[in-house]
């Protein structure tokens, strides 16, 4: 995506390009009032204005080792490209922005890298092919049935279910793939119980196991997400995570962080009992 100069009455074209014409000197202007009125705001709604660039930062340090350019990240988050520059080098030799704008970084944090907006080559987290590969086979589905409908080879495929990062074709080839199969129960051959006991010896999850917004977070982020998932359930709800895990063998990973959760907040329940007598 070939960047362009600003035109005329922006503020970009004041800060990022010098022009000092009364029309952009009038943007620029506006453009201060309106920060100043954002911080005003936010202090109003009892939130802060400005908040810690770093995790901005490394969100989107993320985001452009998934194949994403600053372009896209602009186009798809809706802030300024100078906001996303001055985040990861800053601006006029300054360092980056130690702080951003509250409403900048939540528009920032909420971009996924999708894998079907991007160029085939581009590199991308390989969690959620391992998993859809994994819960395939963990149903019955050879790695040559997989590869026969996406067009790769049974040992391409393999090497796909233990990938650290995958290109943006592959992990559009089997999520196709695995959208097609992931309802639909194998044959009973040979083959299929062999995948069936492959995947089970390794720990591979069926596809029920995994929920749609789960199944493609990388793997910090997932166990992340699980565990203010399961801080946020009440006992009743940690208690039957525990009974499914234990009694029904239930391993999903909700269920088996709700699991641990339970057993956390047994352990200091009882610490607290033994202190208090």
């Amino acid at each position: 995506m070939t960047r362009t100069i600003p035109p005329h009455g922006t503020e970009n074209r004041y800060t990022n390009h010098g022009c000092r014409c009364d029309a952009c000197r009038t943007s620029a202007a506006e453009a201060r009032a309106q920060r100043k009125r954002r911080a005003a705001y936010a202090q109003w709604n009892g939130r802060p204005a400005l908040v810690d660039a770093e995790p901005v930062r490394q969100h989107i340090t993320r985001l452009r080792l998934s194949g994403l350019s600053i372009e896209h990240i602009v186009s798809l988050s809706g802030v300024g490209y100078g906001v996303v520059r001055n985040v990861l080098y800053g601006t006029h030799g300054n360092p980056p922005a130690r702080q951003v704008f509250w409403d900048n970084a939540q528009a920032i944090l909420k971009v996924r890298a999708d894998v079907d907006g991007m160029p085939g080559s581009a590199r991308v987290d390989g969690a959620g092919t391992r998993r859809r590969i994994q819960a395939l086979m963990a149903m019955g589905w050879t790695s040559q049935d997989v590869a026969d409908r996406c067009g790769y080879s049974r040992t391409y495929v393999s090497s796909l279910a233990a990938r650290a990062r995958v290109t943006a074709s592959a992990a559009q080839r089997i999520r196709t793939v695995y959208s097609q199969l992931w309802m639909t129960i194998p044959p009973d051959t040979t083959q299929a119980r062999y995948a069936k006991r492959f995947a089970r010896s390794r720990g591979w999850l069926s596809p029920l196991a995994w929920d749609d917004d789960l199944i493609d977070l990388p793997d910090d982020e997932l166990r992340a997400e699980l565990r203010h998932r399961a801080a946020l359930m009440d006992g009743r709800e940690l208690q039957r995570c525990h009974k499914a895990r234990w009694q029904g063998k239930d391993k999903s990973p909700l269920v088996a962080e709700g699991a641990r959760e339970y057993k956390r907040r047994l352990r200091r329940s009882r610490a607290e009992l033994g202190e208090a007598s």
